[in-house]
């Protein structure tokens, strides 16, 4: 499978400026059923459900949004993440371009507050 990956990581305390209650949550969801052309594997578009350390903290492996052995093509989907804090919920899509996250300063790993609209919050 010729697919690439990021990782994303981030500090839920950090996003919501307070102590977290034990009902956290990160989810992120493909805004469409995907397709590995090369290997024919469909992706659902189940969500992806981030594991949370007791300090709020996690890491995800993700599709690259620009990969071209992923239908549909770059450009015609990108991730929603879902945060969860207590019975707060607010989300916002991004794109996750490997000609961006997997070169420098990046290399392959980036922090979820990078990711976020401006004047985000939960």
């Amino acid at each position: 499978m010729a697919l690439t990956l990021t990782t994303v990581t981030g500090n839920l305390q950090m996003v919501a400026g307070a102590s977290l209650p034990v009902d956290s949550s990160v989810l992120f969801h493909p805004t469409q059923a995907l397709t590995d052309i090369t290997d024919k594997i469909y992706y659902l578009g189940t969500p992806v459900e981030a594991s949370l350390t007791p300090q709020g903290t996690f890491g995800v492996q993700l599709f690259n949004t620009d990969n071209v052995n992923i239908a549909p093509p770059p450009g015609g989907w990108s991730w929603i993440c879902w945060i969860r804090v207590g019975n707060m919920w607010n989300s916002f899509s991004f794109k996750l371009p490997a000609s961006v996250y997997n070169a420098a300063p990046y290399n392959g790993t980036v922090d979820i507050t990078t990711l976020m609209p401006s004047g985000w919050q939960i």
